[in-house]
């Protein structure tokens, strides 16, 4: 009952080998070696993953482009409608004669009487 957790029992016949921390380098020759290394490692597998890559890009612009054509309008679909916002003229007056202006429009206030 005295042995803490780690300790609970001894394994024989098993050698554990481990080095320190702190001498070891683990961004040795990253710069050197790692960055000049990494161009012909990518271009070496391009052709495994650049196809499917640009498949996926062109197909999601075509994608994109036909969802954007269908949420417009088509202009011959309402060519014999109206605007309902318009109010039809009298057929008595003509579109040519211009309004009357008042006088003085600074002047003419409608009056509480």
């Amino acid at each position: 009952m005295g042995k803490h957790f780690g300790e609970l029992a001894t394994i024989r016949g098993i050698i554990y080998y481990t080095l320190s921390p702190h001498e070891l380098k683990p961004f040795a020759g990253a710069i050197k070696h790692g960055i000049p290394n990494f161009v012909p490692r990518i271009l070496d597998r391009a052709w495994t993953w650049a196809p499917p890559f640009a498949l996926s890009i062109m197909l999601y612009n075509f994608i994109e482009s036909k969802y954007h054509q269908q949420l417009r309008k088509d202009p011959r679909d309402f060519m014999d409608e109206t605007d309902p916002g318009i109010p039809e003229t009298d057929p008595g007056m003509s579109k040519t004669e211009p309004e009357p202006e008042p006088e003085d429009k600074c002047l003419k206030r409608k009056s509480k009487d």
